[in-house]
């Protein structure tokens, strides 16, 4: 899913599917791109450009932004790497009920050594996540919560 992330000084920058950022000029697009559009890039080898906008998608303002705050789920993370809290803020169910699993058998075998190593596994794993998601840019996997949507 490619999405106008930027429009600046007859530039408009553009978080591609592949996570990287690409700069291309109106004189590229079909329509009038506003922030937010979700739109498909086509580029032939001989180097021309042709934006469209996706067809049955709103445009900006819409669902494109998340409530969820980037800052608040990195800081999740790192503070309070226990359970997967930042996961679940964020919508991703699905890995922060493996970090809870591996919390749990973590707490119930503390006293062995393995217990010890699920417990340092979700803290390492989790304080990795809250830097990528602080580091994160517009566009990347880092910077998006469970819907797919920009965090703020």
């Amino acid at each position: 899913m490619a999405k106008v992330l930027k429009i600046e000084n007859g530039m408009v920058q553009i978080g591609l599917d592949n996570g990287s950022l690409k700069n291309y000029s109106f004189e590229n697009f079909n329509f009038a791109p506003q922030v937010g559009d979700e739109v498909d890039v086509f580029e032939s080898d001989n180097g021309d450009v042709v934006i469209n906008k996706r067809a049955g998608v709103s445009t900006a303002g819409s669902a494109g932004t998340s409530s969820k705050s980037k800052v608040a789920a990195g800081l999740l993370a790192i503070l309070l790497p226990w359970f997967g809290i930042h996961n679940f803020y964020l919508g991703k169910t699905g890995k922060a009920v493996v970090m809870l699993i591996l919390d749990i058998i973590g707490v119930l075998t503390l006293f062995f050594i393995i217990g010890s190593l699920f417990l340092a596994i979700v803290g390492i794993w989790s304080f990795i996540e809250g830097i990528l998601i602080l580091t994160s840019k517009p566009g990347s996997v880092w910077h998006q919560d469970g819907k797919g949507a920009e965090l703020r």
